[in-house]
């Protein structure tokens, strides 16, 4: 809830008008990730058919996870644009004119496998957090790549999603970050769990949460 709120709030200071489809929505990657195809392909036919409804120009994904699904599948062979939001934010030559407040503080930059693997647009984030001054930018290490959490595999192999956290978590503590920021959802869900599992008061946040949390203005 509050990334699609930080998002709205970012392109509604660029001019944008932001539309959003009635009702609750599945792009259909959690049941194709279960091996359910046909289940899959039922959501993804609801979800084009709610987004077309909208009469969007271009649909924005926020969440890397549903990214491909909504690209491929939901609208595949649409004349509807699929872009990520980051890239597009950073695209927009009114975003120069954004100011943001300082924030003094050290950000851990986690990277998911579907944010580099089939999203990209990871130097987009990084120009986007770069507007906040003061702000340190610290990535992870990139192996282990996988958090534990792809998809629901943090829910069905808990054990072994466990262990590839413990792994991430440990490189976070060695950066001493004062926050987390990740752009998938499951990867948020799994890294706080185990954040507070350790007692670790480090928020976990998506970049654009963060972003409008510091905006100052918009364009004159």
């Amino acid at each position: 809830r509050d990334t699609f709120a930080a998002g709205q709030r970012l392109l509604e200071a660029l001019g944008y008008e932001v539309v959003a489809t009635t009702g609750t929505h599945c792009c259909g990657a959690l049941p194709r990730h279960a091996g359910d195809v046909a289940a899959a392909a039922t959501e993804a036919a609801r979800t084009r058919e709610a987004l077309q409804a909208t009469g969007a120009a271009v649909v924005l994904s926020s969440a890397t996870g549903c990214y491909g699904d909504v690209r491929d599948q939901v609208l595949a062979g649409s004349t509807t644009r699929v872009a990520d939001i980051h890239a597009f934010l950073a695209s927009d030559p009114g975003f120069a004119a954004l100011r943001f407040r300082p924030l003094a503080a050290r950000a851990a930059l986690h990277l998911p496998c579907t944010q580099v693997n089939v999203v990209g647009e990871v130097a987009a984030i990084r120009a986007l957090l770069a507007r906040i001054p003061e702000l340190a930018i610290l990535t992870l290490p990139e192996q282990p790549r996988c958090c534990g959490a792809a998809g629901s595999y943090f829910i069905e192999h808990p054990d072994i999603a466990d262990r590839l956290r413990g792994e991430k978590l440990d490189q976070a503590r060695a950066l001493a970050p004062d926050l987390l920021l990740t752009t998938n959802i499951g990867c948020r869900i799994h890294l706080g769990n185990g954040l507070r599992e350790r007692a670790a008061h480090v928020p976990v946040l998506h970049p654009l949460a963060l972003l409008a949390q510091q905006l100052e203005n918009s364009p004159p």
